[in-house]
């Protein structure tokens, strides 16, 4: 291949698939996988000898070939969207219910990440450090540069997809993306990607085809500070005004030692995230912890797992390796849906974001439109992206 103008995202696509077929080897042997393997690649090269100046083209033709067929069955008449930094420049596959995988190439995504994102990052961030009056005035003052960050955001890594604005979307982001709140950039303005109804995965292998049905059954745990245990109140009454049986608390026994099997695990307090020591994080309660050691299936299996804490929703970047965030946590227990933040917030717009929610959700709308509708309510309140855009649904 030396000189013959193959690039390395070629290179790299097929070596995936030669991987992947060879790992059929210790269940079918050497004598299935070779011609399997040969007559495979006799495929490709014919396609590349048609296709020369389009080798992007046959990368996405080897990996349309793999699983995606396997995911479609998931997503259902959704659109899944799988960023992608491994063939050296960022790119994403749109997956949509008909039709051939798409392959599209983010050039500007990079300089967008590096040049927009950090800085942002730490707007929010020092939004979040500052008392209540000063940062009144902080996001006042910052306001203008977040919208205008998010737009950069949304022209490199959402624009180029040419998504329709009726399609559900479910975004499976990778690296620093798993920290980008992909789900409020189709809100930051009228455009052609202002009516999407988003959520994410942290990779398409975990989507569960079949909901379980949900139980009747619901916690409210707070920190017992008055904005928490009013919070925990107001959804509970929502809650059992749509005939949930519900429980509020402010001690970690509640729920730890609970055999129900519950419909909705809302947190409604205050978290710490540790990047590297998943024994660190945890939502402080009145009375003890609640960590990634509570979540169990006998509690989660089938739930939607509320918790609007600061960071919950923050992982490794390597996700799926380990126990490195609540979302990896809450779907190995078994959780449904997932409602996580993706940086620290103030307790108003949780609350806000909280009791908008939950309506349409009762109403049977699915966490993805009642996150949006959501997401919109509390913008209108609160118009700087520190409080409307952290927050991100996995379903």
């Amino acid at each position: 291949w030396k000189g013959s103008g193959i690039d390395t995202r070629l290179r790299l696509s097929i070596g995936r698939l030669r991987q992947e077929l060879m790992g059929f080897l210790d269940t079918k042997g050497e004598e299935h996988i070779v011609p399997t393997l040969q007559k495979r690649m006799k495929s490709l090269d014919r396609s590349l000898a048609q296709r020369k100046t389009a080798p992007t083209q046959v990368s996405r033709k080897a990996l349309e070939s793999t699983r995606f067929s396997e995911w479609k069955k998931r997503v259902g008449n959704r659109t899944l969207v799988i960023y992608d930094k491994s063939l050296g420049d960022w790119s994403a596959f749109v997956v949509r219910p008909q039709g051939p995988v798409e392959h599209v190439w983010l050039q500007g995504a990079r300089e967008a990440l590096r040049g927009t994102w950090w800085g942002l990052r730490l707007i929010f961030e020092q939004a979040a450090s500052l008392d209540k009056d000063r940062r009144e005035d902080f996001l006042e003052q910052t306001q203008t540069e977040a919208l205008t960050a998010l737009e950069s955001l949304r022209d490199e890594l959402l624009q180029p997809l040419k998504l329709d604005t009726s399609e559900s979307v479910v975004f499976v982001p990778d690296g620093e993306l798993h920290e980008v709140p992909l789900e409020a950039l189709a809100l930051i303005s009228e455009g052609s990607s202002s009516g999407l109804v988003a959520s994410r995965w942290p990779h398409p292998a975990v989507m569960k085809a079949k909901k379980v049905s949900t139980s009747p059954a619901a916690i409210l745990l707070h920190n017992g500070s008055p904005g928490t245990r009013r919070e925990a109140r107001d959804i509970g009454s929502l809650l059992r005004r749509r005939g949930f049986k519900t429980r509020v608390s402010s001690r970690i026994e509640a729920f730890d030692k609970s055999e129900t099997r519950y419909g909705v695990v809302h947190a409604a307090s205050h978290g710490n995230y540790h990047r590297d020591r998943w024994l660190l994080n945890g939502i402080q309660l009145a009375i003890g912890w609640l960590g990634f050691e509570h979540l169990r299936p006998a509690n989660l299996k089938g739930a939607l797992m509320y918790f609007g804490s600061c960071e919950s929703g923050l992982q490794n970047e390597a996700s799926g390796l380990s126990l490195n965030g609540w979302l990896s946590a809450g779907l190995g227990a078994g959780a449904a849906e997932l409602m996580l933040a993706l940086w620290k917030i103030d307790d108003q717009s949780a609350s806000a974001y909280a009791k908008s929610f939950y309506p349409s959700w009762c109403e049977g709308s699915g966490s993805a439109q009642a996150a949006k509708t959501a997401r919109e309510h509390v913008r209108a309140l609160h118009p700087h992206p520190f409080s409307w855009a952290p927050f991100l649904v996995v379903a």
